[in-house]
């Protein structure tokens, strides 16, 4: 530098807590995240990722009514308290040509490895869309 001074720059930091992680969740923020699962199971059965994950049984994998049900349980919004009690849209039953299926979102820990309480930490989703048969 020319004049002998130098240039300092002086930044400011300001650091946010971790609510994302640390923060346990409401049941507002289950629901939303329960129904974004739903909605776009199709990105997460051809795309899984650590945090979503759709899986079939084989029973709905090989049946021929197979979009049908997908599109139903995708539309599905006929939450009530008989199928919904704790309000988190984390279960469901649709009827497609006569036959029972349900879905059902289960919380697991960061590995997968086994369940977790999603009021207490963010949890990875599962959902299976089964027949009533393979309950």
């Amino acid at each position: 530098m020319a004049s002998g001074h130098s240039k300092f720059f002086h930044y400011s930091f300001t650091f946010l807590p971790m609510t994302s992680i640390n923060t346990p969740y409401t049941v507002d923020n289950i629901v939303c995240e329960n129904d974004f699962l739903r909605q776009n199971l199709d990105t997460f059965m051809d795309y899984p990722s650590r945090k979503r994950r759709v899986v079939l049984t084989s029973s709905v994998a090989e049946s021929p009514h197979r979009g049908q049900i997908l599109s139903a349980v995708k539309a599905f919004y006929g939450f009530n308290p008989d199928n919904d009690p704790y309000n988190e849209h984390d279960f469901g039953k649709v009827v497609i040509a006569g036959e029972e299926y349900f879905f059902k979102i289960d919380y697991y820990d960061y590995w997968c490895t086994g369940g977790v309480d999603p009021y207490q930490v963010r949890p990875n989703r599962l959902m299976t869309i089964m027949h009533s048969s393979d309950w």
